[in-house]
């Protein structure tokens, strides 16, 4: 079988949750013996695409020359394509990273298509316009699934990055697939945009052993990206209500200016940088924080700690009650809103109410029996959920669709 996953973000150099597991995925398709093959970009999209400007930075902006750098540090071979673009292989992916203005990297898009003709069409960022989805649809003949790592890049439903769209959901309506990695997305696609998805779980964890981290006696509490969307407001106030506590915050994407000052502000937070090995964050590590106070579509993170026995707390929201796989804690937030203001969506964060959290989170810092049955629960569930799932499930899933009917 041959693949094409055609996404406008990097493919490397990013430090999205989402972005990561679609460049694992191919990964591991490809591992299994199919064919595949990438069209991206080298930077940051948001700068052509004015309907998304006001949203956090991302630090993984990734230029021609950071690209050929990055390939050069591990030894991979690359070679320039038109227009501005590099080509390589990367884990038996074959890789076209399109360095220039929107309109290039379409043409570009849509001239491998028609090199390639591939079995599927792989997409991400749909809430992208026209003419990235029309050119996939076309060319293809139709075969194309769409990943949906975010219920937030669907173009409808009250999370929405984008204004909504409706004709940008009709045309979704009409591909041969959706895939989300949770139930909740799934349902959410169903509820706001009258989308059939199916649930698949990305294999990213890789099969183990995996280190048991938990400590009672040492160690901070950690949270991993923390903005507006991943919760900051909660974090922040739980620092402030516990300076006896030490706390650590390791943004990644979403760190701006504000709220590196936010971070800076506080006497017991120590800032770290991103790191390619998680462990090397978990190592310090007591307790993990997830506070989003938006519609995560699954909490991959959450899952990542658990699978190393460290207790999470985590918003009662969107997919984490999926990613805690069963085990406590879920906690209460009040989850921002995002509202059309004059074409544009604008972001409100209500006021948050951290007692719960509090109690929860000086609980396991206090007692060493809860701790540790935590940690244990926590340990068992996700060992059990990693050995569950495998990227065979998606080459399935593949399969069924090519035998089924053509909507």
């Amino acid at each position: 079988m041959r693949l094409l996953f055609a996404q406008v973000n990097a493919w490397i150099g990013s430090k999205s949750g989402g972005l990561i597991a679609q460049r694992l995925c191919a990964e591991g398709i490809a591992r299994l013996g199919h064919e595949c093959h990438v069209i991206v970009r080298l930077f940051d999209p948001r700068n052509d695409r004015p309907h998304l400007t006001g949203l956090p930075t991302d630090s993984a902006e990734y230029t021609f020359h950071q690209t050929r750098e990055a390939l050069e540090a591990q030894g991979i071979p690359y070679r320039a394509i038109e227009p501005d673009g590099i080509a390589f292989e990367l884990s038996g992916v074959q890789v076209h990273a399109i360095g220039n203005v929107y309109g290039a990297y379409c043409s570009h898009l849509e001239q491998r298509i028609r090199e390639l003709e591939p079995d599927w069409i792989q997409v991400t960022d749909v809430d992208d316009g026209p003419p990235f989805l029309d050119i996939c649809q076309r060319e293809s003949g139709g075969r194309v699934i769409a990943h949906f790592h975010s219920v937030s890049h669907m173009p409808f439903g009250p999370q929405a990055l984008a204004p909504h769209d409706p004709e940008r959901t009709r045309a979704l309506r009409g591909l041969r697939g959706i895939i989300c990695p949770s139930r909740f997305g799934c349902e959410y696609a169903r509820q706001y945009g009258g989308l059939e998805a199916t649930p698949l779980y990305y294999d990213i964890y890789g099969k183990g052993p995996f280190p048991d981290l938990a400590s009672f006696d040492r160690g901070y509490v950690t949270v991993i990206n923390p903005c507006d969307l991943k919760g900051l407001p909660v974090f922040v106030e739980l620092a402030r209500a516990m300076p006896d506590v030490a706390f650590a915050a390791v943004p990644t994407w979403g760190k701006s200016p504000a709220v590196l000052a936010q971070l800076q502000a506080l006497d017991n937070v120590e800032i770290w940088p991103p790191v390619d090995d998680i462990d090397e964050i978990f190592a310090r590590t007591r307790v993990l924080l997830a506070p989003a106070l938006w519609l995560e579509t699954f909490g991959m993170t959450i899952v990542e700690a658990q699978l190393r026995g460290i207790p999470v707390l985590a918003s009662d929201l969107g997919g984490h009650p999926e990613s805690k796989l069963g085990v406590e804690h879920l906690l209460p937030v009040n989850p921002l809103r995002f509202d059309t203001v004059g074409g544009r969506r604008q972001m409100t964060i209500p006021e948050q109410h951290v007692t719960p959290w509090i109690t929860a989170l000086r609980q396991l810092l206090t007692d060493r029996d809860e701790y540790q049955r935590v940690s244990r629960a926590s340990r068992a569930a996700a060992t059990q959920f990693v050995h569950d799932i495998g990227w065979e499930h998606f080459v399935d899933h593949f399969e069924r669709l090519a035998a089924a009917p053509a909507r």
